[in-house]
């Protein structure tokens, strides 16, 4: 594969694991109790996890990554040259949910950095134990996220413009939201972007869809819970300052 498409592919690997792992119930994954807190407080076993998710999907150069910025730790993925994090947004200067990126901005915060083998067999017998249960429950989810017929999407990297903290090119994005007084039911909707465009104008865009669409449907406008507004399938190599 080309750099490019190397990128692309660990983008739509690393986005689906998340969401395997946000589908999970917690309560149902004991051998991580953090993940109740997601993505809180769980960027070793994470990374761990998408570790072997990424090595069981064909990519043999795969690090775990450590550091620490002061008093804060944090670990990601290293492949192929590749960033690859699903739980920088638990910092409150990331807002997007993944990053496959070769700017090390961010990540170079954390010093002392110690790279291993990406494979957690390489770890004690009980912590594989531990690690294999919990990758088994996470990936018996990938069933329900199966590619949406008809929907294409586009991974294009933009270098960063002036004005904005992430820059995102034309691109299709899924964003979910919920609903007040409803802990369970929830949508998703698919926008496109018509040119370069940041995160902020993509929710923007969203909610004015969004809009429309509900005037007509049983949920009207002002009952959605706009807080739970987030794109949850749609991360480029995101630039951050």
């Amino acid at each position: 594969m080309g750099e490019s498409d190397v990128q692309i592919e660990l983008v739509k690997l690393a986005s689906r694991f998340r969401r395997m792992m946000q589908k999970c119930d917690p309560s149902g994954i004991p051998q991580i109790p953090a993940l109740a807190n997601f993505p809180r407080g769980t960027c070793g076993d994470s990374s761990d996890l998408l570790a072997k998710y990424l090595i069981d999907h064909g990519f043999a150069n795969v690090s775990y990554v450590y550091g620490m910025n002061g008093r804060q730790s944090h670990a990601w993925i290293e492949c192929d040259g590749w960033i690859v994090d699903i739980t920088a947004d638990q910092f409150s200067e990331i807002d997007f949910p993944v990053i496959v990126t070769k700017n090390r901005g961010f990540h170079d915060r954390f010093k002392g950095q110690k790279k291993s083998s990406g494979d957690f067999e390489r770890y004690d017998e009980w912590t594989v134990a531990r690690l294999r249960e919990a990758y088994r429950i996470i990936c018996s989810m990938e069933s329900e996220f199966d590619e949406v017929p008809g929907v294409e999407f586009t991974y294009k990297y933009l270098e960063p413009t002036s004005g904005s903290r992430v820059y995102l090119d034309k691109y299709s994005y899924v964003v979910s939201y919920g609903f007040l007084g409803s802990m369970k039911e929830h949508r998703e909707i698919t926008i496109t972007s018509s040119g370069p465009c940041t995160l902020e104008q993509v929710l923007t865009d969203a909610r004015e869809q969004i809009i429309a669409s509900d005037q007509v449907e049983k949920y009207r406008s002002e009952e959605i819970d706009w807080e739970s507004l987030s794109v949850i399938e749609a991360i480029i190599n995101p630039f951050i300052e």
